[in-house]
Parts: C-alpha cells; structure tokens; sequence
C-alpha cells in the first residue's frame, strides 16, 4: 500500500498509509479536512471530561464481612445511577469486591479443612502437633524422639511417644 505523500509540521513525511486512489492518507486529505477538525475536536473533549469520584473525607467501609461487600456494592450501585461516581470507578469496586469475596471464601474453607483435621486427631496427637506443628505419624525423619521434655509455664512436660497396642 501507498504511504502519504504529506508533509508533518516538523519537515518529515506523514508515513500512514494513503487511501485507496489517492497520494495522501486520510488526515491529510483536503476534501476531509472539516471531518477531521470536528473528530479532533470531539476526541479532545472526550478527554477532557471529569471524573466523579468521592469525596476524601469519604469513610472507609470495614470489609470484614461478605455483607459489608454487599453493603458497598449497593451503595457504589446507587451512586452510579444518581451520577454520584464515575462507572470506571463503580467497575473497579465491583471487580476488587469480587476478588475480596472469592478472597474470604478461600479463608473460609481453610479454615473449615484446619478444623476438620483437628477433630480428626485424638487429643494426645493435637498435643503433639502444637509442640511441634507435626503430627506423630507425620514427624519429618520418621518416628519422633521415645521421649521429649518440655518447661511450659513453669511444669515440666514429659511426654512418651510409643505407638498404640493397635499399631495406628
């Protein structure tokens, strides 16, 4: 394809690509040039608008909660269709608050799976994992130590590690 035959203002040549039968692209063409003011014109006052955004001494929501996620996005909802905030900014809340509520859901389930295996364990065995953040079938190396010593809070704690009568 052709390029421009235009020279820019600084000398050098336009280098677009000129239209289809003509020797100069579409900026540069005489019979556009009414077209191209206006679009310029409007492309600059597109960029010229202001944002809506809130105020600094806007309060902070807690977000501690799926509810208070609830509580935002209504709100931020609410604020749009009253022209209270810019919908780029309302977007940007709704993608960050679903990150935030897929965010607690993970928490959440972790938190379910840790109690879960904590019930799953006898007592002497969740004993065992708070000394040593193992549990006695898990101890790196193999078996853990026949006897271990331990001074909490002024006792000493002595434990003997031996498997059951059953073998588990």
């Amino acid at each position: 394809m052709a390029k421009c035959g235009a020279k820019r203002k600084d000398g050098r040549s336009c280098g677009a690509d000129a239209m289809l039968g003509r020797e100069v692209c579409v900026f540069h063409d005489p019979t556009r040039e009414d077209e191209g003011r206006r679009a310029r014109r409007a492309g600059g006052e597109g960029r010229s608008r202001t944002v809506t955004v809130l105020p600094r001494q806007a309060s902070d929501y807690p977000l501690q909660y799926p509810q208070d996620a609830l509580a935002l996005l209504s709100e931020t909802i609410n604020q749009v269709r009253r022209g209270e905030i810019d919908v780029r900014i309302a977007n940007a809340i709704g993608y960050l608050t679903g990150m935030l509520l897929r965010t607690m859901e993970q928490a959440s389930a972790t938190e379910r799976l840790i109690a879960h295996e904590a019930r799953a364990h006898s007592a002497a065995e969740n004993l065992f994992y708070s000394l040593y953040g193992y549990y006695p079938a898990e101890f790196p190396g193999g078996n853990p130590p026949p006897i271990q010593e331990h001074v909490a809070g002024g006792f000493r704690i002595i434990i003997k590690v031996e498997p059951s009568s059953d073998g588990n």
